[in-house]
């Protein structure tokens, strides 16, 4: 199969790949924080989950995504992994979801994405069929940003100095390091 700019690989696994390794970097700079102890527990408000859960839950969506598009068994991470507790612990499982995704064949993921299926829990007991690429577009990608996103606004209420370079590096060095929305 011809492998074109706009296929299933290019347009989920490319830029799930940038959210993994943005938060690798996201996670580099807490871990060099002075508040580092505490970051990983941190909140963006007492009701909501911890910048580890969001992490875990990120490496998590990877796993679900490859499993699903690729019609694979997934590794079994959960969302609120207990045992990712620690830097170097989250730097490996997210550092494995980036090799799942690069591992990916692509082929496979082009095909399932552009004519596969899913059956889903439907609310009432029983599951339906949602088309694959339905459901990477409507509810994974945008699992993977949100948690990305809240990543780095949590490090940015713990006072981490971080900036929109910093969560735009990773997708502009897709670009080709072209960074789009600012100048050097």
């Amino acid at each position: 199969m011809a492998h074109t700019l706009f296929n299933g690989y290019n347009v989920f696994f490319v830029p799930a790949a940038d959210v993994v390794t943005t938060a690798l970097s996201l996670l580099a700079r807490a871990e060099s924080s002075p508040s580092s102890a505490t970051l990983l527990a941190a909140r963006t408000h007492e009701t909501m989950i911890t910048l580890q859960q969001h992490l875990a839950i990120i490496a998590t969506c990877v796993d679900k995504l490859v499993a699903r598009t690729c019609g694979t068994p997934a590794q079994g991470w959960g969302y609120f992994d207990d045992g990712l507790t620690t830097y170097v612990a989250l730097r490996a499982r997210l550092e494995a979801a980036v090799a799942l995704l690069k591992n990916a064949d692509k082929d496979v993921v082009n095909a399932r994405v552009a004519s596969g299926g899913l059956m889903l829990p439907n609310g009432d007991g029983g599951e339906d069929e949602v088309p694959l690429h339905v459901y990477v577009s409507s509810f994974n990608v945008s699992y993977l940003y949100f948690h990305l996103v809240t990543a780095y606004n949590i490090l940015r209420k713990e006072g981490v100095e971080l900036g929109k370079k910093d969560y735009m590096v990773c997708f502009n060095e897709t670009l080709g390091g072209k960074p789009l929305l600012w100048k050097e």
